[in-house]
C-alpha cells in the first residue's frame, strides 16, 4: 500500500478507497480515478467521524478509520 493516496491518483488503490467509502454510505461511483467526487466524499466521511480535512489526501490512518467503519 503506498503512503498515502491522493487527488489525481488512480488505479487498484483508488478502487478500494471508493468501496469503502460506499461501504461507509458515501454515495460515490467505483471508477478509480480520485477526482472532486471522490475528495467530497472523503471530506464528508471525516466530517461525520468529527474530524477535520479536505479529503484530498487519505494516508494509512485514515484507511483504517474507513476500513474500521465499513
Amino acid at each position: 500500500m503506498p503512503e498515502a493516496i491522493v487527488r489525481g491518483q488512480q488505479g487498484k488503490e483508488v478502487e478500494r478507497l471508493q468501496r469503502l467509502l460506499a461501504r461507509t454510505g458515501q454515495r460515490i461511483t467505483i471508477d478509480g480515478v480520485f477526482g472532486p467526487r471522490t475528495q467530497v466524499a472523503m471530506a464528508s466521511f471525516l466530517r461525520t467521524r468529527g474530524r477535520a480535512g479536505s479529503g484530498a489526501r487519505v494516508d494509512a490512518e485514515l484507511l483504517e478509520l474507513l476500513e474500521l467503519a465499513a
